[in-house]
């Protein structure tokens, strides 16, 4: 259990995450946990730590190192909005952020492994495990063997060639307008393109483990990718990262009708 701490006084979540370390609890050989200003109930813990957790395909977990989560009640932005393209620096507070300035996770690599703090008070269950996934996206997209980062490359660039309209999220649709914009008419890859993929990958990464875990829905939109290229990318990651023993992202294929 984590001591009583004055949360709002603690000026970087580095500096937090030094406090708090000492009472972290294992949950397995991967991941450790503490609470610190927020209650949950036995049952939450199902919901935040094992079926989350449980979801990750051990290939992705292979990996990363060892995550250190941080349950606190708030994250906010602290001090100016960040430069384009930068993450916002956000601190832990006890009372809720005011609009446009509330966080959900944030983390940082040490040399223990990696810290992630998790805004926990009344979170939105659906909130809380798209900001898991998505993190562990990131952490996974970064160690990902050079092969596996290669031929996502290439199926990024094919759908580019052929006019692909969309994306999975609004960050990788906004660096794929940006660089469509900069370099639509050149035929070979242009500036912008590899950090696009990245975050095209990370974004997919999110859906696909975010997908193992719940049953969740994509929104149909104008800035989503159609149905088949969502599946093209999801059953490339489902051969990188094959889910948990048991566990499927996607249904199987429909049959063709005998003739």
């Amino acid at each position: 259990m984590a001591p009583t701490l004055d949360l709002d006084s603690f000026p970087t979540l580095e500096a937090l995450a030094l406090e708090l370390t000492p009472h972290l609890v294992r949950y397995n050989d991967q991941f450790s946990y503490v609470f610190a200003g927020v209650k949950l109930h036995e049952e939450d813990l199902k919901d935040f730590l094992e079926e989350p957790i449980t979801a990750l395909p051990p290939k992705a977990l292979e990996l990363i190192a060892p995550v250190q989560l941080f349950f606190i009640p708030y994250l906010e932005q602290s001090g100016p909005p960040a430069a384009k393209g930068k993450p916002a620096t956000l601190r832990v507070t006890t009372k809720r952020p005011p609009e446009g300035a509330y966080g959900y996770a944030a983390g940082f690599a040490r040399e223990s492994g990696h810290a992630l703090f998790l805004a926990a008070q009344e979170s939105n269950l659906n909130d809380y495990h798209y900001y898991f996934f998505r993190s562990i996206a990131a952490m996974v997209t970064e160690k990902m063997p050079p092969e596996s980062q290669n031929a996502y490359i290439e199926l990024l660039a094919a759908e580019i060639k052929h006019q692909v309209h969309g994306e999975m999220d609004e960050a990788s649709w906004r660096m794929k307008q940006e660089y469509l914009e900069a370099n639509g008419g050149k035929k070979k890859l242009g500036n912008g393109f590899f950090e696009y993929a990245r975050q095209s990958m990370i974004d997919t990464m999110t859906l696909y483990l975010h997908g193992i875990c719940c049953d969740i829905d994509v929104e149909p939109g104008p800035r989503q990718l159609a149905s088949r290229s969502i599946r093209k990318r999801l059953e490339f990651l489902q051969d990188v990262c094959p889910p948990p023993e048991g566990m499927k992202v996607l249904p199987a294929p429909a049959r063709k009708p005998s003739l």
